[in-house]
């Protein structure tokens, strides 16, 4: 039907259950800002890195960044 599924984190088509809106830090139903900046606030952890390893692979990089500058304006389901 072309509409895209913010909620489908690893890309297979299916809503994941686990984590219902990735990015969306504060749960306000959309990712703004704010949320930005808690990826940009751990940008370089390496341990316990938490939600904003949104790739979790264990770092926040610049893949993170990227990652949540692409669901930047989009709201959850």
């Amino acid at each position: 039907d072309g509409t895209v599924d913010y909620n489908d984190f690893d890309g297979d088509g299916i809503c994941d259950e686990d984590d219902t809106c990735p990015g969306d830090f504060n749960d306000d139903g959309v990712r703004t800002a704010s949320d930005v900046l808690v990826v940009l606030a751990a940008y370089g952890c390496e341990d316990n890195c938490g939600d904003a390893d949104l790739d979790m692979d264990g770092y926040v990089t610049a893949a993170d960044v990227l990652a949540m500058l692409s669901y930047f304006g989009t709201y959850c389901d």
